[in-house]
């Protein structure tokens, strides 16, 4: 039996959208998927802009 652990906010890198920039690329960066960064920060659409910070969840990121 598995049991759900909600993310801490320790869990994540944060991210802050540049010019230029689509969630595209930034899941491209960090060798994530778009739905996942969507998912982890409450988004509705796969819009970001300028200036906006995401979150990304540590452990999935490729080092």
């Amino acid at each position: 039996l598995s049991t759900y652990k909600p993310y801490n906010e320790d869990d994540f890198k944060r991210h802050k959208v540049s010019k230029g920039q689509d969630i595209y690329k930034i899941a491209k960066e960090y060798g994530v998927r778009v739905p996942q960064i969507m998912e982890w920060n409450n988004m509705t659409t796969s819009y970001v802009k300028r200036g906006q910070t995401l979150k990304i969840l540590k452990r999935q990121i490729d080092e």
